[in-house]
C-alpha cells in the first residue's frame, strides 16, 4: 500500500484544499507537504465523486518511503 492509500485517499480523488488553503495546481500541494515537517499531520479537504471529505495525514520521511 502506498502512503496516500494509507491516509485514506483513493484513486481520482482530487485534492481542493490543503492546510485552510485552496489547491487548484499540483505544485501549490506539493509545496504544502514539502514546509511540512516529516511525522507533521496536514489537514487535506478531498472531493470524491460528488462529495467533499476532510481527512487528515501524517507525513513520512520520504526515505522511508524507498
Amino acid at each position: 500500500n502506498s502512503p496516500a492509500a494509507k491516509a485514506g485517499l483513493r484513486s481520482g480523488d482530487v485534492v481542493i484544499e490543503a492546510d485552510g488553503h485552496a489547491v487548484t495546481k499540483s505544485e501549490e500541494l506539493n509545496g504544502t507537504v514539502r514546509a511540512a515537517a516529516a511525522g507533521s499531520d496536514l489537514k487535506l479537504k478531498i472531493k470524491r465523486g460528488s462529495s467533499t471529505q476532510d481527512i487528515t495525514v501524517t507525513l513520512g520521511n520520504a526515505d522511508s518511503q524507498k
